[in-house]
C-alpha cells in the first residue's frame, strides 16, 4: 500500500488561520464584542487584511480574487482557439484531414475534462493523504498482548480476581500499579476510590486485558483472562469509559452497536436502565435520530447515558465504568444507580452514587 505523507505547509496554515478566526468570530459574538474581534495578527501577513473585518456587508469587488477566478477560465478558451485556428490551416494546407482535426478536439476536450476534474479533487487528496498517517501509525502496531486462549464458556459467574499485580508504563519507571490484589464475588460490592492519576483507569485497562500485566494475574471465574477467547470476553465485559465514543448514526445504532444482534424492544429496555429513554423521547425522530459525528447533537450527559446502555444491553457478567456518571444530573444519576447491575466501576475521588447490583452479580467502585 502507497503511503502519502507531504502536504502543502501554506494550506495547513491557511486551514488553521480560518478555523482560529471562526473560533474567535464565535467568542466575540458570544461576550458581545464582534465589532471589536481583532483576528489579523493570529494569521499569516498576507492574509491580515481580510481577517480583520467581523461585521459588515462584504465588498462588492474584490480586485485580488479575479486573475484565480478568471485566469482558468481564459486560458482554456484561448487553448481551445489556438488549436482551431492552427488545425485549420494544417486542413488547408492538407496536412491533415477534416476528420483528424475533429477527431482530434473531441479527444482533446475529454482529455482536458478529466485533468480538470483530477485538480478539483487533489486539494481534498492532500487533506486525507495527512490525515491517513495515523491510521497507518494504528496499523502499523504491534499487538502487545499474547494470543487469545480457546475457553469460551457460554456462562460466567462474573468471580473476578487480581493477584499482586503490578503494571508500569515503558515510558514510566515508577509502578503505576504496586502488589494490588482483590476479589469481587457475585453478589458482593467494593469500592476503591482514589484521586486522578492513582491508576484507575490502567486497573480497568487490565481488568479488559487491553493490556497485560507487569506481574501478577488477573481471574475470572478462577482462570486467567489469556485463556478466554477475546469474542467471549467481550460478550462477557462491557466497558463505558470516561469519555464515551459515540458514531455518526442513529441513536439505536449506537445503543445496539458491538457483537450480537438487539431489537427495539431491548435497545429501550437498556435504554431505561441507563436514564436515556426521556430525553430519546422527546426529540422529535426517537431513537432513529442521527447523533452526528462523536455525539455532537448530544450533551455530555447525554452522551454518558447512551454509552451506558451500549454497555447494558448486552447484559454482561462483568461491567466495566470507567467514573461513568461524570456528566448526569442528579436525577439521572439516581435512576442509574436504582436500576443498573454494575460489577467494576472507577469513581474520582469525592461523592459518588453508589449503583445497587442485582443478585449474584458482584461490582466494585474503583
Amino acid at each position: 500500500m502507497m503511503r502519502w505523507g507531504h502536504q502543502d505547509p501554506a494550506a495547513g496554515q491557511r486551514r488553521g488561520c480560518g478555523a482560529q478566526g471562526l473560533w474567535d468570530m464565535g467568542g466575540a459574538w458570544w461576550h458581545g464584542g464582534g465589532d471589536r474581534a481583532r483576528l489579523g495578527p493570529r494569521c499569516p501577513s498576507g492574509e491580515v487584511p481580510t481577517a480583520r473585518r467581523v461585521t459588515g456587508p462584504p465588498p462588492r469587488w474584490s480586485p485580488p480574487a479575479v486573475p484565480s477566478l478568471w485566469c482558468p477560465q481564459f486560458s482554456a478558451l484561448a487553448l481551445k482557439l489556438g488549436l482551431l485556428c492552427y488545425g485549420g490551416q494544417l486542413v488547408a494546407l492538407g496536412t491533415i484531414s477534416t476528420g483528424d482535426l475533429v477527431t482530434f478536439l473531441i479527444y482533446q476536450m475529454q482529455f482536458t475534462e478529466a485533468v480538470e476534474v483530477l485538480l478539483r479533487y487533489y486539494p481534498n487528496m492532500t487533506k486525507a493523504v495527512g490525515s491517513s498517517e495515523k491510521i497507518f501509525e494504528f496499523l502499523d502496531q504491534e499487538e502487545q498482548v499474547t494470543p487469545a486462549g480457546t475457553l469460551a464458556p457460554d456462562v460466567v459467574r462474573g468471580h473476578l480476581q487480581l493477584e499482586d499485580v503490578w503494571f508500569s508504563y515503558p515510558e514510566h519507571q515508577e509502578p503505576v500499579l504496586k502488589g494490588v490484589s482483590l476479589e469481587l464475588r457475585p453478589g458482593e460490592v467494593l469500592a476503591v476510590v482514589a484521586p486522578p492519576g492513582a491508576g484507575k483507569s490502567t486497573l480497568v485497562s487490565l481488568v479488559l486485558r487491553l493490556r497485560p500485566p507487569g506481574a501478577g494475574r488477573v481471574l475470572l471465574d478462577g482462570h486467567p483472562l489469556p485463556a478466554y477467547q477475546h469474542r467471549n470476553l467481550r460478550c462477557q465485559v462491557a466497558a463505558v469509559p470516561q469519555e464515551p465514543v459515540l458514531f455518526s448514526r442513529s441513536l439505536h445504532a449506537n445503543i445496539a452497536y458491538g457483537p450480537g444482534t438487539w431489537s427495539r424492544a431491548q435497545v429501550t429496555v437498556a435504554a431505561r436502565r441507563a436514564g436515556a429513554h426521556a430525553f430519546v423521547t422527546r426529540l422529535p425522530q426517537g431513537y432513529d435520530t442521527e447523533v452526528g459525528e462523536l455525539g455532537v447533537q448530544l450533551s455530555g450527559g447525554q452522551r454518558q447515558a447512551v454509552a451506558i446502555a451500549r454497555a447494558l444491553v448486552r447484559d454482561p457478567r462483568v461491567l466495566v465504568l470507567d467514573e461513568p456518571t461524570s456528566a448526569l444530573d442528579t436525577d439521572s444519576q439516581l435512576q442509574v444507580g436504582g436500576d443498573t447491575r454494575v460489577p467494576f466501576v472507577t469513581c474520582p475521588l469525592g461523592p459518588w452514587v453508589p449503583l445497587a447490583p442485582s443478585p449474584g452479580v458482584p461490582w466494585v467502585c474503583l
